[in-house]
């Protein structure tokens, strides 16, 4: 009998041990998933590495102008009331009958880092340009969330082909890496016809992404 209690309270120690250890893993894992539902938007949108502001770039990073570009300032109101602010680049030549390419940038940073990709685009091209900075980057208003860049990659669409002075035939559409996704759902939700789609260093979905970086 007394080997029996013996035995008994030598167990019940490592099984509550084990019960003890099992409902802290499960709250730490429940509070992380709670964390990462929360700021998940904080995890994938990055408008300020390393700068949100084009102006507070390194020279040659602020605008289309320091490479040589002239081009306009764009302001596009979103169907939910925010402003998005984008360049217009006309090739030096013939840009009334010149391709024109959208471009959508990727997660990270401003449109002025995109300056010098501009720049050989149009050198290479001869194509016309036209970049908007997502809500929450560059000098657009808001802040960046899934739903609302599905919004602004439709009214960039919409934008485009709303101008008398490009051969809307000529229409391409270009997103690197994230932007690849907001070109796919703007093409397809906009109901334009492009000429072409370019989807540089791109991806299938978000969730094959988690898995290649959080093996």
């Amino acid at each position: 009998l007394q080997f029996k209690r013996m035995l008994k309270c030598a167990l019940a120690k490592p099984l509550s041990l084990l019960l003890k250890t099992s409902v802290a893993t499960g709250a730490l894992v429940g509070t992380s998933a709670l964390l990462l539902y929360t700021f998940q938007d904080k995890l994938l949108y990055y408008p300020s590495i390393p700068n949100r502001l084009p102006k507070t770039n390194e020279p040659g990073f602020r605008h289309p102008g320091g490479a040589n570009l002239g081009y306009d300032n764009v302001y596009i109101t979103t169907p939910d009331g925010l402003q998005l602010h984008g360049w217009f680049i006309k090739t030096k030549e013939n840009p009334e009958s010149a391709p024109t390419i959208i471009v959508f940038q990727g997660r990270a940073g401003n449109i002025g880092h995109r300056v010098p990709f501009l720049a050989a685009l149009e050198k290479y091209c001869k194509s016309n340009l036209f970049i908007v900075g997502y809500r929450g980057y560059s000098y657009s208003e808001g802040k960046p969330t899934e739903k609302g860049i599905k919004i602004d990659s439709v009214a960039t669409m919409d934008y485009i082909f709303s101008r008398k002075d490009i051969d809307l035939s000529k229409i391409f559409v270009l997103g690197s890496s994230m932007g690849g996704a907001v070109t796919v759902y703007g093409v397809t939700k906009s109901g334009q016809n492009v000429r072409g789609v370019i989807l540089e260093n791109t991806f299938t979905s978000i969730s094959d992404m988690v898995d290649v970086v959080l093996p």
